[in-house]
């Protein structure tokens, strides 16, 4: 069986190239079909893996600064995809927010996506692009591409043999903006080493991308009126700003590798859960997996992540005085490090992700 893999972007990385990661590894001789690769911001064990796999894609890779300039490039993008030959393959997995749905495969294929979200700046969900969407001289033009967009998005929907959604939240999502069904896998979380007589610091931790739905400066306002200590780990456009703000209990991290992230996951009191409308939330999974509690808003992905009173504690409104009482209660209360992990342990496995893929595809496509 002939397999292609489609991504969107392989510009950054995240928990959407480590399900391609893991797809890599279900199918190791697959072709990978992106519209822009550049590894300059992958980490060095990820980048070795991705380089020794055949990569096709566009000449919009060449061009210096690719994350800067996909963003502009929304026609060429559609296009590109629309246009891909995959007629040699017996089966297609996409997996996206939105472009690599758009793939056209005929009667002989099977074309499976793996919906990361449906794309949060068309659905009015908060997003990174909120700011440029504001600027008054370019809100007539994004409307237009984005009411155009939209139609698309739709139409390609429907592209897919089978939808599967990475989550609870993203499977309402699939059903309320596409009006399709979907099935629910996991997306593949590295379970982090769990020490039952790990010894906690004083020290709050942020592992979050600085951008302005995941709330962080809420967050920096909270431990700068209580003072306690707050490690903030991530890149972003908000950071230069939100290090001017922060007191000197709370540190920015830079250059840290898994070795030493999974080091300040282990020790910390707990982690802080502050995005709006997360759409799963890799960081609870990696907290709760070394029996690290966590502070989350009642939102999004944390709602099937959390749960109260085992592996953490909500707070209900998107607010600094919401956040601030769930701290003070929350440095109060004691978790037990097992019960913890127990909770996310034999759930989000990358081998539960594998099986359950290969399910999938045995269900659809004749292997024989």
């Amino acid at each position: 069986m002939k397999v292609a893999l489609v991504h969107d972007y392989l510009h950054t990385f995240g928990g959407a190239e480590q399900v391609l990661l893991a797809l890599t590894e279900i199918f190791p001789d697959a072709s990978i079909y992106t519209f822009i690769k550049h590894f300059g911001h992958f980490p060095k064990d990820a980048k070795e893996r991705l380089e020794n796999k055949t990569i096709i894609s566009s000449n919009f890779s060449k061009i210096p600064f690719q994350k800067l300039t996909s963003k502009f490039l929304v026609p060429f993008t559609k296009k590109w995809f629309e246009e891909l030959d995959l007629s040699e393959y017996d089966l297609v997995i996409s997996d996206g927010t939105i472009w690599s749905k758009g793939v056209k495969t005929n009667e002989n294929q099977k074309h499976i996506y793996y919906c990361h979200t449906p794309a949060r700046f068309l659905y009015s969900l908060p997003a990174e692009s909120t700011k440029k969407k504001n600027l008054f001289f370019l809100k007539p033009i994004i409307k237009n591409i984005e009411q155009d967009l939209i139609k698309w998005d739709l139409q390609t929907a429907g592209n897919p043999d089978l939808i599967i959604a990475n989550s609870e939240n993203i499977k309402d999502r699939i059903k309320k903006f596409w009006n399709k069904d979907s099935v629910v896998i996991y997306p593949p979380v590295n379970l982090l080493n769990f020490d039952k007589f790990a010894e906690v610091d004083d020290y709050y931790l942020v592992v979050s991308r600085l951008e302005p739905y995941k709330n962080v400066d809420k967050v920096i306002e909270v431990f700068n009126l209580l003072g306690l200590k707050l490690k903030i780990v991530g890149l972003g456009s908000e950071k230069v700003g939100l290090k001017l703000m922060a007191s000197k209990n709370i540190e920015f991290l830079e250059g840290i590798n898994n070795q030493a992230l999974e080091k300040l996951y282990k020790h910390a009191k707990g982690l802080i859960l502050s995005a709006e409308e997360e759409d799963f939330g890799i960081t609870t999974i990696e907290a709760s997996s070394v029996g690290t509690p966590v502070i989350a808003l009642r939102s999004g992905g944390f709602i099937e992540t959390v749960v109260e009173g085992r592996n953490g504690m909500f707070y209900d409104e998107n607010t600094v005085e919401s956040l601030l009482e769930a701290v003070k209660i929350f440095n109060e209360t004691r978790f037990d490090r097992e019960i913890v992990r127990n909770v996310v342990k034999d759930k989000y496995t990358k081998q539960i992700f594998k099986t359950n893929i290969l399910n999938i595809v045995n269900s659809l496509v004749d292997i024989g």
